[in-house]
């Protein structure tokens, strides 16, 4: 989410506090994960998260989550969460 917000820094500042920018910034996320090409995998990192990976698996470290899109089919993963790529 932060990335697809990195352009507009007064809807970075405001995010946190406002329900309908939070809102925005996830359909500005699905909308670009939807212009990836067939077969991309596309994760979005929220702000404050990181995602840890070795032989393919993934762990997801911060205090918010991660957003993996494979194609249109989106999954959310959280703190602890380990998923594969």
């Amino acid at each position: 989410m932060a990335a697809a917000l990195a352009a507009c820094p007064w809807v970075r500042r405001r995010r946190g506090r406002d329900p309908a920018l939070r809102r925005l910034a996830g359909a500005l996320s699905a909308l670009i994960a939807l212009q990836a090409p067939r077969g991309c995998t596309t994760l979005g990192i929220d702000e404050g998260t990181a995602v840890v990976g070795r032989d393919g698996a993934w762990q997801v470290h911060g205090r918010a989550r991660v957003t993996v899109w494979r194609g249109r089919r989106r999954e959310r993963f959280g703190p602890g969460d380990i998923f594969r790529i």
